[in-house]
């Protein structure tokens, strides 16, 4: 028979006891929402104080257009940091998505798991609604931004708003460029430990892994000679022309 311990802390059988759990998540979101508040606006304060005495302007390449900002002006640094930070967030989340979606399904659980846990609800939807919101928090990103630019005179005021919609879609997809990067990253990793040993991290074997599914519709071709395999070269040849092909079909749509 086990004994009850008066010293240990218990949790009231009561309605306000059950809240203790999720107020604590609450708070954690606080403290990393105050996290990325400081960093903000720390990035803001460096931008201000030692761009500007080495560049009177910064810009961000939004693929179809190059946006300007004034080093001198506290309000369009600060927008300059929203504007990355919000570019810098989809691509991410773009990679995580092509990561999750490519990674082996045996092995390497930790990194898998950690994929699937940073989708958040896009985890558990078909991977084509998945690409569709993904589609649309660029979309909506954009055209806050286009609207808060216009008014900052960072850029023209939006005064049409189906070329504001369309330009949104357009610069939504070029986010998904941002694979290109990706992809070769992967393929360098991938060779990097195919010719030195690294050690036994669990990641390599899921590197290994995802470099083969890459690497899959070329394992029927001749393109290994002796002990060298020149089918990651061949992604990365094909990787190029595909980026540089949207690229500029992407371009030639949105100004046709």
């Amino acid at each position: 028979m086990q004994l009850h311990n008066p010293t240990e802390i218990q949790r009231p059988l009561t309605l306000l006891g059950t809240l203790v759990g999720p107020s604590r998540r609450i708070g954690s979101a606080w403290i990393y929402f105050g996290g990325f508040l400081l960093i903000l606006l720390v990035k803001v304060l460096l931008l201000h104080y030692l761009g500007a005495p080495i560049d009177p302007t910064l810009s961000i390449n939004f693929m179809l257009l190059v946006v300007y900002f004034k080093t001198a002006s506290l309000s369009s640094m600060f927008w300059m940091a929203v504007a990355s930070f919000l570019k810098f967030a989809m691509i991410a989340y773009i990679w995580l998505w092509f990561l999750s979606r490519i990674s082996p399904r045996s092995g390497a659980e930790n990194i898998v798991n950690g994929l699937g846990a940073s989708l958040g609800f896009l985890q558990s939807r078909h991977w084509l609604i998945q690409v569709l919101l993904l589609l649309t928090f660029g979309f909506i990103g954009w055209v806050f931004l286009a609207i808060v630019f216009g008014w900052q005179g960072i850029l023209p005021a939006v005064s049409d708003i189906p070329h504001l919609l369309w330009q949104s879609l357009c610069i939504s997809i070029c986010a998904w460029l941002g694979l290109y990067y990706l992809i070769i990253l992967l393929m360098l990793l991938y060779l990097i430990h195919s010719y030195v040993h690294l050690g036994n991290w669990e990641g390599w074997d899921w590197v290994d892994g995802v470099a083969g599914k890459l690497l899959s519709p070329l394992s029927r071709l001749p393109f290994q000679w002796a002990s060298i395999d020149f089918a990651p070269l061949v992604i990365l040849l094909l990787n190029w022309c595909i980026y540089l092909s949207c690229d500029y079909l992407i371009l030639l749509i949105y100004q046709g």
